[in-house]
């Protein structure tokens, strides 16, 4: 760290000094410094793209893992409706016949208040 301070200072030496056109410092140590200073930046700049992609990585196996997850709880889920879809339609059935079995019951009932 102190190494890469003192090297970004001497950047910002050469930089002031190539401004006022001052030619006390080497060109040899300032493309030392600056090799140094772009490798630094490009290990970091790869650091970072690394650990951002490792993350979206891990982050878009997790989500994979989860919509799987979740598919199979839809897929039990509709399994589970088709059965109370059968279920009501024999349910609805069975409605109707009672339905029709009190119509009938009432239609007697009222012949039978008719008829002395």
């Amino acid at each position: 760290m102190a190494n890469s301070q003192t090297q970004l200072d001497l950047l910002k030496r050469i930089k002031l000094q190539t401004e006022n056109d001052d030619d006390s410092v080497a060109p040899s140590s300032r493309a030392t410094a600056i090799f140094f200073f772009i490798r630094t930046e490009a290990t970091s700049f790869y650091g970072i793209w690394s650990m951002i992609n490792t993350s979206i990585k891990r982050s878009a196996v997790l989500i994979s893992e989860e919509l799987d997850k979740l598919d199979k709880t839809v897929d039990k889920l509709n399994k589970k409706i088709k059965k109370l879809d059968k279920k009501i339609d024999k349910l609805d059935n069975k409605v109707e016949k009672l339905d029709m079995n009190i119509n009938y019951i009432k239609r007697y009932s009222k012949i039978q208040e008719t008829v002395p």
